[in-house]
């Protein structure tokens, strides 16, 4: 078919093959193939040969005129050069004749020369090459070295004039100090002095380094540039010292010592550290700082100190804000241990004991909603405090209940290991819905730490001091009649805000009304709740000792993971004891997930679960891990036994499996209160005060207690609404302004107390409260500079180090409570740990519920006298005016307390606060612990609740009241903002 239509050809014998170069692409032919034929030619083939061609003649034509005008100019070079030989004139005579702008040779000159840039730089290249002589070329490069040092020099008196470095005008202030951008400056430095940043580039760079750039290496490199370009400047005149104050600020900021400050000032890079802690009426002597010259005579001024300014600028910043905006205060005391190398008489180390105090701006506080008129109304006509108001209502209940599940999910989640990391949307903490929340707007807080004081407010008059001088700091005098019709919020600890207490139960209907501190709103301290809630933690959960008889006892735990022994009358810091009991509870959740789930590998049940299934198994760990009323069963079948003198080894209760879930409860009570703070939730925070003001009582803090008593008495019946609203949304702060980022008032006191004690505290003779004073101001601001430069320049290795895994931890902890069985319910069996006192924990809750009867008698007696107090004429000065007291002329009757009976209790009580019944097997310790009613009336008193008439607390009374001494605050972990690690302020 192929051959008949032409396409194919088949060879005869004896033809002989053709040439490959006739085939198509050189393919040589089979015997049977195409035929073979020339390459196709097209018309766009030979178009595009014809104008090949033509390009190429056209090219040979300009090559040809090109070379043939070269030879005319080289021919009329020569003449006129033959011309000037023979006159006598030399080349240069021409060349300056028409350089000279005197002559008036401009044409010539651009045209002939200056029209052609390539041309003027290849003469120039010609003149400083080697082609050249050698004193052409260094005639011709000194030339240009003082062309450019010229050029350079008006780039530098242009950067000075236009004064972006200089300082001597400008307010150090926090937008001094927080303002500072490398990056805005090296802008500026692009804009005013391109001829010396483009001589550094060169200079510094290579043409590898070009070759191989990145995004990363330019903004270092162009960091390189500024930072020597500033220091020139600054050499050039000391008053282009901007960025050497903020780098000696950061420098102080970071924690570097003098000698190290006084190397990089001698460098150049930062001020001097006499410059920055020079301090008002010191006199120094300088040199003249504008030109480098030394005056005739030394020059002797007064020197205000870089830090002097800022703390001074820091200081009106809160007056500013505390005559414009109602603010918050919060003051914790800061022991300083002033040490003398060389001791003489009267020269020694001693410790004392001061103030420190922080104003913070209130978020959406008007001061309408906040009249000391309203607050005392409500006060006067409050009723009693009911047992109702602590309890949890039914709803407050499922709640709690929910909020206990979500956090077991958390622990899961985020401890269980990756395969449980699809579930993390699940677990955060705006995954869990219940009645109570109220989440705090989003916002963040300003802060203004003010100045140290030297007063101890351990006492009574010393709180009084306190107060008074932290209002004079920021402007206020609490004698004037602007000071008086708005409340006042003060933060503190329990030991702080009972003072204030005592001054309003000592001096009400005694002094006038502004010394009666009665507008004086005190909001509570939840730092110092939770440090002193994992002492009392510590101390009924740790165990006696780390006997293997006790497994699920923290001691025991502690000694499995090969920690520093801990001892309970030396308790080590918060830190340390909270990590403690939270890698234990995360151990327990897991392993109970396990015993729930029926799987040993979590990691199998991780990779098939569903959300919902995985919601009802916390559901379940809750219900049977978490669950008193399990412990009050046990310990009734144990009381039952002993009464029928049974075998305790097969016959009622597992003293091991109550321990493990009592240490449950509680530790998912501190674990939800840790969470709940974090995310900023004050309806949440509100519910968990309840049976946390139980766990106090129980635990023996009567103290605190009692301080939940008045905080719930205020949130349900004292403070008016609005009021209430404006502090629930302040009793936290967001210094960052992030989500999940707020921390207690009290809390972020104690941070800026530790950098003040560790890092800005003065050395040697500098040391004095006057130092500490004028220091503390600029805290904030210099913690907010380290920050930022750290993180602009890319050297931000955080305040501490990272984190290690739990992993492994938890992973031996898990191992141990499965071996031993905590989890799991065996009758009859004991704690054998070798000690003579009994190991059973008490069921705290419900211990302080069963002795809050007389507690809350006492307390409502007490406020009953107090409002009575308010209603009478004081000795001193006028009435207090417009009280609210009803027509009665009388306070709201008090009703007597009662004991908690069954109508109390709403049900359904959730199970982590079912009552469980304590036998006596249940106290560990009757001589420390708060075994009786009578016991917690008799700490009470002594708390000042009971204060008769005419009889007043006195400073003769004072005892610690957080005695037995709470956990230590030694490390920057212990009081760090976000102790889950991922917080950096």
């Amino acid at each position: 078919m192929l051959e008949s239509a032409g396409l194919l050809r088949i060879s005869p014998e004896g033809d002989e093959p053709q040439s490959p170069l006739t085939e198509p692409f050189g393919r040589e032919p089979s015997e049977a193939s195409i035929i073979a034929s020339s390459p196709v030619r097209t018309a766009a083939d030979s178009r595009r040969k014809q104008k090949k061609a033509r390009q190429a003649a056209k090219e040979a034509d300009e090559r040809a005129d090109y070379e043939e005008r070269v030879k005319k100019n080289n021919d009329v070079c020569q003449h006129v050069l033959s011309i000037l030989n023979e006159n006598d004139v030399p080349f240069g005579e021409l060349l300056e004749f028409i350089s000279d702008p005197a002559n008036q040779r401009g044409i010539e000159r651009y045209r002939g020369f200056f029209a052609d840039p390539a041309r003027v730089q290849r003469v120039l290249d010609f003149w400083v090459s080697s082609g050249n002589s050698s004193t052409g070329r260094d005639t011709v490069q000194e030339w240009a070295l003082g062309l450019v040092s010229r050029l350079v020099d008006r780039e530098a008196q242009r950067a000075t004039q236009d004064g972006f470095l200089r300082t001597q005008k400008r307010p150090i202030n926090e937008d001094f100090t927080l303002g500072f951008s490398i990056g805005g400056i090296s802008t500026e430095i692009i804009e005013l002095c391109p001829a010396m940043l483009r001589l550094l580039d060169s200079f510094c760079c290579t043409a590898k380094q070009r070759r191989m750039n990145t995004d990363g290496w330019q903004t270092r490199r162009l960091n390189y540039l500024t930072i020597c370009m500033l220091i020139a400047l600054s050499a050039r005149s000391q008053k282009n010292n901007y960025t050497r104050i903020v780098f000696g600020l950061y420098a102080y900021a970071s924690g570097a010592q003098r000698q190290l400050i006084e190397l990089l000032a001698h460098l150049g890079v930062c001020s001097s550290y006499s410059l920055l802690t020079a301090n008002i009426k010191d006199t120094e002597t300088h040199q003249n700082e504008d030109n480098g010259q030394t005056n005739a005579g030394p020059k002797t001024r007064v020197v205000v100190g870089i830090l002097k300014r800022l703390s001074d600028a820091c200081k009106q910043a809160a007056r500013t804000n505390a005559s414009t905006r109602v603010l918050g205060f919060v003051y914790d005391n800061i022991n300083m241990l002033f040490h003398v190398a060389e001791q003489r008489t009267g020269h020694k180390t001693t410790q004392q004991n001061g103030t420190c105090a922080t104003a913070f701006a209130l978020y959406d506080a008007d001061p309408q909603n906040m009249q000391t008129t309203d607050y005392l109304h409500s006060f006067i006509n409050a009723p009693s405090l009911s047992l109702r108001s602590i309890l949890l209502s039914s709803s407050e209940a499922l709640a709690f209940n929910n909020l206990m599940q979500h956090t077991v999910l958390s622990i899961i989640v985020n401890h269980g290991g990756p395969a449980f990391e699809r579930f993390r949307s699940a677990a955060g903490p705006s995954a869990a819905r219940t009645t109570v929340d109220r989440k705090i707007p989003l916002h963040k807080t300003d802060i203004f730490p003010l100045p140290t004081m030297n007063i101890d407010e351990s006492t009574i008059v010393g709180n009084a001091e306190v107060v008074e001088r932290m209002f004079s700091e920021v402007g206020l005098d609490i004698t004037s009649a602007d000071f008086t019709p708005v409340v006042r919020l003060i933060a503190g600890d329990h030991l702080s805000i009972n003072r204030i207490r005592s001054l309003t139960k000592n001096r009400a209907g005694h002094d006038g009304f502004a010394y009666s501190f009665l507008w004086a709103v005190t909001t509570p301290g939840f730092f110092h709740y939770k440090m002193n809630a994992t002492h009392r933690f510590m101390e009924i959960h740790y165990g006696r000792n780390t006997s293997p008889g006790n497994p699920g006892s923290l001691a025991f735990h502690n000694n499995l993971l090969d920690r520093k022994p801990i001892v309970l009358t030396s308790l080590p810091g918060f830190r340390e004891c909270r990590d403690l009991i939270f890698v234990s509870l995360y151990a327990r959740v897991l392993h109970c997930l396990e015993l729930v789930s029926g799987c040993n590998n979590l990691d199998d049940y991780a990779e098939t679960v569903t959300i919902e299934q995985l919601q009802d198994d916390c559901a379940k760990i809750v219900q049977r891990y978490a669950d008193s009323k399990q412990v009050d069963l046990c310990r009734t079948a144990r009381r039952n036994a002993d009464a029928r003198e049974a075998n305790l080894k097969t016959i009622g209760g597992d003293m091991v499996f109550e321990n493990a879930i009592l240490f449950m409860r509680d530790a998912l009570l501190m674990r939800l209160l840790t969470d709940v703070i974090k995310c900023g939730d004050s309806g949440r925070l509100t519910l968990l005060l309840k049976p946390l003001a139980l766990f106090y009582r129980g635990t023996g803090r009567s103290n605190y207690a009692q301080e939940l008593l008045y905080l719930l008495h205020n949130l349900t019946n004292v403070w008016p609404e609005q009021l209430r609203n404006i502090i629930t949304n302040n009793w936290l702060v967001n210094p960052t302004g992030k989500a999940n980022s707020w921390v207690e008032v009290d809390l972020m006191q104690e941070h800026l107390n530790f950098w003040i004690k560790t890092v800005y505290k003065a050395h040697g003779s500098n040391q004095s409260w006057e130092w500490l004073a004028m220091i503390s101001p600029c805290i904030d601001v210099l913690r907010r500079l380290a920050s930022q430069m750290n993180f602009t320049l890319g050297a931000l290795q955080g305040t501490k180090h990272a984190t290690p895994s739990l992993d492994k931890d938890i992973r031996q902890l898990v191992g141990s409570l499965r071996s031993h069985r905590v989890y799991e319910f065996q009758p009859g069996r004991i704690i054998d740990d070798g000690s003579s006192q009994s190991a059973v924990v008490r069921d705290a809750i419900t211990h302080g519920l069963q002795h809050l009867g007389d507690p809350l008698k006492d307390f409502n007696t007490a406020f009953a006298k107090l409002q009575s107090r308010c209603k009478s004429t004081p000795l001193l000065g006028e009435k207090y005016a417009e009280l609210g007291i009803d027509q009665s002329g009388s306070a709201a009757a008090v009703p007597p307390a009662r004991a908690p009976g069954p109508g109390d209790v709403p049900l359904p009580q959730p199970p982590s606060l079912s009552p469980a019944a304590d036998g006596d097997d249940a106290v560990p310790d009757a001589a420390s612990e708060c075994s009786s009613s009578s016991t917690d009336t008799e700490s009470d008193l002594e708390d000042g609740m009971e204060v008769e008439s005419g009889e007043e607390e006195t400073d003769n009374e004072e005892v610690d009241l957080d005695s037995p001494a709470c956990l230590s605050l030694d490390t920057a972990e212990d009081v760090a903002l976000d102790m889950d690690g991922d917080c950096d302020y």
